[in-house]
């Protein structure tokens, strides 16, 4: 990790979340695992100042445009490994402090992924 980065900066949260997607994108069994579709990208979202600052990760397509019919164009969807909804805080230290837990987990679950994968 970056030594110039705060865990209260927002390039801190979102070098985060961009080192989670590329953990996903980079390993295509935790992607199936994680339950995140080809066409999806993670997205971290910050909330607003007028209904509070909540930091949350989800998944949307990557086109806006491709969604079915049960879908708005801008459809979100929360990561296997999120809270419901993708919640990951109030502030941007709680949302670094779950992200680096998240990044934690991703690492030992592709671990046991690349272990199932060796045959005899």
């Amino acid at each position: 990790m970056n030594e110039s980065f705060s865990t209260n900066s927002v390039a801190h949260t979102r070098h985060l979340a961009a080192l989670i997607e590329k953990q996903l994108h980079d390993n295509e069994a935790l992607r199936e695992w994680a339950g995140i579709p080809e066409a999806f990208d993670l997205v971290l979202d910050e909330g607003s100042p007028t209904y509070g600052r909540a930091w949350r990760l989800h998944y949307r397509k990557t086109d806006p445009a491709d969604h079915g019919p049960n879908e708005g164009p801008g459809a979100q969807y929360a990561a296997r490994f999120t809270d419901p909804g993708g919640y990951l805080g109030f502030s941007k230290r709680e949302a670094c402090e779950k992200m680096i837990d998240i990044r934690r987990a991703l690492f030992d679950i592709a671990d046991i992924l690349d272990r199932q994968d060796i045959t005899p």
